[in-house]
C-alpha cells in the first residue's frame, strides 16, 4: 500500500454501504485531501487509487448514491459535467428551470455557479475551471467577481 493509500483509508469509516470520509471537507460537503502539494477532493482521489482515474481529467466524478462524503470507488463513476448535471435532474437533485436557465444566452446554472465558486476556493485557476466547462473565461470571471449569479458569491 503506498503513503497515500494509508493516509487515505485512515480518513473514511464504512456507513451502510458507502465509505464514508471523516477527514477534512469543504463547506459544500465533499471531502478534501492534500496530495501532490494540491487540496484535491477526497472522492477523485478514491477514483485515482483505486481506478487508475486522472486526477487532472476534465470529468466530473459522479456519485451514484447521492452522498458527498462517500468515497466508495464503486458509488463513483466518471462522467462529462453534462452527465453529472443530467443525473441530478434525474434524481430530483438538481431543478431545471431554475431562473437563470431561463436566459436563452446562460451557459451555466446556478449549481454550475456554486460549484465553480467552489472549485476556485479549492485552487483551480480559471483556466482549469473553463477547460472542466468548455464554456469561455467570461462567464466564470463573471461569477467570481458577482456579476452573474450574484446570490452564489460568497458575502
Amino acid at each position: 500500500m503506498t503513503e497515500l493509500e494509508l493516509r487515505f483509508i485512515s480518513k473514511t469509516e464504512p456507513y451502510r454501504n458507502c465509505l464514508k470520509w471523516t477527514g477534512c471537507k469543504l463547506s459544500s460537503g465533499y471531502g478534501r485531501i492534500m496530495y501532490a502539494g494540491k487540496v484535491r477532493l477526497a472522492h477523485r482521489v478514491s477514483m485515482f487509487i483505486y481506478r487508475n482515474f486522472d486526477l487532472d481529467s476534465t470529468l466530473c466524478i459522479c456519485h451514484a448514491c447521492d452522498n458527498k462524503w462517500c468515497v466508495n470507488p464503486d458509488h463513483l463513476f466518471a462522467g462529462s459535467h453534462a452527465d453529472n448535471r443530467q443525473d441530478g435532474i434525474r434524481k430530483g437533485l438538481i431543478n431545471p428551470s431554475n431562473p437563470g436557465m431561463r436566459n436563452g444566452r446562460a451557459v451555466i446554472s446556478a449549481e454550475d455557479a456554486d460549484e465553480i465558486l467552489r472549485l476556485r476556493s479549492c485552487g483551480w485557476t480559471v483556466k482549469q475551471i473553463k477547460n472542466y466547462y468548455g464554456i469561455s473565461q467570461q462567464p466564470i470571471y463573471a461569477v467570481l467577481s458577482g456579476k452573474h449569479w450574484s446570490k452564489n458569491a460568497p458575502k
